[in-house]
């Protein structure tokens, strides 16, 4: 967890966790009423270290890992944490000097999750999932498993509920619940495809998921979860992006595929082959495609803003005399 100076900009090492050996993914930040707590995907939970395509598929469901960072804050706060040796390097750019100052830290702050209760609990979800994204009112989480044949939408709500009435299905490392499937789901989103990975919401109801096998990104509705639209893309979306899409208050003009295998569509460049990006405008009830380009290398993350809130912001002209490049 990462601590940033208001004042200054610059950021620091807050605090770790130690948490059982999964393999863990993209997480997402709660908002509003889910605001203390940040959503971790894992997979992995077989513990497997060899032929992972393999060993690391057996169980039906992995886990979501909802952490309540506030209670963590508090703990570090109070003293709690441990101090560990950890050797890193903190980088910090100048954007005066336009150079990098690198210090070397040999120690970092962990909270050990087993032996503060509250701070974790685990939620089952099938399969594999590779990343969860939270509704732009906090309230629903969703978390596409790429070897599953739903997307689970699960509600905070009944999280909160289920943790508050114990409503466990078993424990890991001894000590972190595991909340039962149906007590926190919303519901599922039936058939959207093969592969579903990411999703984004566009802050009009609807939420949009890629297909990593079929090809495509299917929109569907977040409260009664039925599918309302789907486009083909060129070829096996991973990430998207929508225009604020991460925030409380998403544009939801614009959704920008990050397509991982070209399959030959462009030319080859150099030594590597060039990957595929395509715009789509999602502002009307059917999806359209307006802008299909190259990228170089396979596009795994993005994020838009719109351009005003940078161009009167940015600076046209630096003076010579404020330049203390040595």
């Amino acid at each position: 967890f990462v601590k940033v100076d208001k004042d200054k900009g610059t950021m620091s090492l807050a605090f770790q966790l130690i948490v059982p050996p999964f393999d863990y993914d993209l997480a997402r930040s709660g908002k509003g009423p889910s605001h203390d707590w940040m959503f971790f995907t894992c997979y992995n939970s077989e513990e497997a270290h060899t032929l992972l395509e393999v060993n690391a598929s057996q169980n039906d469901k992995d886990f979501v890992m909802a952490v309540n960072w506030k209670k963590a804050e508090e703990l570090i706060k109070d003293g709690k944490g441990t101090k560990i040796p950890a050797k890193y390097v903190h980088n910090v750019y100048s954007e005066t000097t336009h150079t990098a100052t690198s210090t070397t830290e040999n120690e970092t702050t962990v909270l050990d999750v087993t032996k503060f209760p509250g701070l974790v609990y685990y939620i089952p979800c099938p399969k594999s999932p590779h990343g969860i994204n939270v509704t732009p009112d906090g309230e629903y989480m969703a978390a596409s498993g790429k070897l599953s044949a739903v997307i689970p939408v699960f509600s905070f709500k009944k999280m909160l509920n289920a943790i508050d009435k114990k409503q466990y299905e078993g424990m890991i490392a001894g000590d972190l619940p595991v909340l039962k499937y149906e007590d926190v789901l919303h519901g599922e989103v039936k058939n959207p495809g093969l592969g579903p990975l990411h999703t984004e919401f566009d802050g009009k109801g609807f939420g949009y998921s890629t297909m990593f096998v079929s090809s495509e990104v299917v929109k569907w509705r977040i409260d009664n979860l039925k599918i309302v639209d789907r486009i083909p893309v060129y070829y096996s979306p991973g990430h998207l992006c929508i225009v604020g899409g991460d925030s409380e208050n998403p544009y939801g003009k614009y959704l920008l595929s990050l397509n991982k295998i070209t399959k030959d569509r462009y030319l080859p460049t150099g030594p590597e082959l060039a990957q595929s990006c395509q715009l789509i405008d999602i502002s009307g009830n059917k999806m359209k495609l307006l802008l299909d380009f190259p990228t170089i290398g396979e596009p795994h993350y993005a994020q838009m803003i719109p351009a005003e809130k940078i161009i009167k912001n940015q600076i046209r002209f630096f003076k010579l005399e404020d330049n203390k490049n040595p």
